[in-house]
């Protein structure tokens, strides 16, 4: 009977133990929100929630009701003034026919290339914040490569340590090589702990980025390289034409060039001040009649308003200039860091390959009594050195693939359309919102 009484305390103990005893459900803890970051979703929650980009894609909008106030300003006005007597009526309509005015046509040109240019300037923005956002992450993909390597360092130093540590307790001697690879233990621990710090700050970077807010969701970086490109081996003549055909800056400012034409024939006929149709009658049965008129005025103003114009097209044009040769000035530099950073990614891989096999093989050797401190810790300084320069030709040559990338709107950046008509609806007059925003963006 003690028997299956012990028994049976002991299966309750054990049913407890694996929750199907009857004591409420076991609190689990609930796991922090994750978000995995590679080029694709980082584009794509970039467009969506970036707020430069929306703050953008919100001045876009500002230019397109500046065309719609345009366009209305050449649609005829009508002004209704009507005054009611005890025996007769008098009633005038006004017809404003603005839409005869030159300048009014002007203006209204001069706001659609506004707002074409301002439509280039929101693709700008896409471009150039996914292009820093790409940099961020293969900026914090390289360091995390360094934390896990400065670690292993530590911990074989730190091994060392615990030995001779455990060789000057019984008095056989080891107190200077212990002190030796304690120090060379901290000094990688340390080195590991400043990569953390970096990583976590880059992190907050890119979590700032793209608009996420909890402040517990774990950034996940997926490891990637971008692939070598067709216009890493053309010749610099033939990328500069693509470049400059391709470039989203110089299509801007050959729209702000008509626009600012636009705006100088817009002042040259702005004394042309106003025109319009009167249509009066009185009187039942009485005569009507029919009065046309444009207003002149003559403003001394005039002239320094139109040099002002005139000035200002001269600007976008020197800066047309500037951006055409900047253009090719990227284009030389991409090219040869490209090809630097193909050889520093070779030359260092090897050296890292041949330091690692040295320092594994006198790990060993150190370990049998064969090899000095002195010597392995050398090995260690030369895989540390070897290590870290083929991380950073590895990050080098992914920077300079984004140079390369976004000059010539390829690979990851082909996929960003800016404002694309084949995106809206198939009504007529599709929305800024269908047309420039991404599907399922709230802005």
């Amino acid at each position: 009977m003690k028997v299956f009484k012990s028994f049976g305390i002991g299966l309750v103990i054990l049913l407890g133990q694996v929750g199907w005893a009857d004591n409420g459900p076991v609190p689990t803890a609930t796991p922090a929100p994750q978000f995995e970051v590679n080029p694709t979703t980082l584009r794509q929650r970039l467009l969506e929630s970036n707020l430069s980009i929306i703050q953008e894609y919100n001045q876009l909008n500002i230019s397109k009701h500046k065309v719609e106030f345009s366009r209305n300003s050449l649609m005829p006005g009508v002004t209704l003034n009507a005054t009611t007597f005890t025996s007769f009526g008098i009633s005038e309509i006004q017809y404003l026919l603005p839409f005869l005015i030159p300048s009014n046509w002007f203006n209204y040109s001069s706001a659609k290339h506004q707002l074409d240019a301002e439509k280039i300037s929101y693709y700008i923005v896409e471009l150039n914040t996914y292009s820093s956002a790409l940099g961020v992450y293969f900026t914090t993909l390289a360091d995390k490569q360094a934390e896990p390597f400065y670690e292993q360092l530590a911990q074989d130093y730190q091994g060392i340590a615990n030995y001779y540590k455990a060789l000057a307790k019984k008095g056989i001697g080891g107190g200077n090589d212990y002190v030796k690879a304690q120090g060379l233990a901290d000094i990688n621990l340390y080195n590991a702990s400043q990569v953390r710090n970096a990583v976590g700050a880059e992190q907050e970077v890119l979590k700032n980025m793209l608009s996420i807010d909890d402040p517990n969701t774990k950034i996940v970086l997926d490891p990637f390289s971008l692939p070598e490109s067709e216009w890493e081996t053309k010749d610099l003549q033939t990328a500069d034409d693509q470049a400059i055909k391709v470039s989203p800056e110089e299509a801007q400012l050959i729209a702000l060039l008509a626009a600012k034409g636009a705006d100088i024939k817009s002042t040259k006929f702005s004394f042309i001040t106003g025109s319009q149709l009167s249509s009066s009658s009185s009187s039942p049965g009485g005569l009507s009649t029919l009065t046309g008129g444009v207003g002149i005025t003559l403003s001394p103003n005039l002239i320094p308003n139109v040099k002002l114009s005139e000035d200002n097209k001269i600007v976008v044009q020197t800066t047309q200039k500037d951006t055409t040769n900047g253009l090719k000035q990227t284009v030389a530099t991409a090219l040869i860091n490209l090809n630097e950073a193909k050889y520093q990614q070779k030359v260092a891989g090897d050296g890292e390959a041949k330091a690692n096999q040295a320092y594994s093989t006198d790990k060993i050797l150190y370990k049998k009594g064969l090899l000095s401190f002195v010597d392995l810790k050398n090995d260690g300084d030369t895989l540390t050195v070897s290590t870290i320069q083929r991380i950073r030709a590895d990050q080098n040559l992914n920077l300079a693939r984004v140079t390369m990338e976004r000059t010539f709107l390829i690979d990851q950046f082909a996929a960003i359309k800016g404002c694309n008509p084949a995106d809206g609806s198939k009504k007529k007059h599709a929305s800024l919102q269908e047309v420039c925003r991404p599907a399922g963006s709230g802005n």
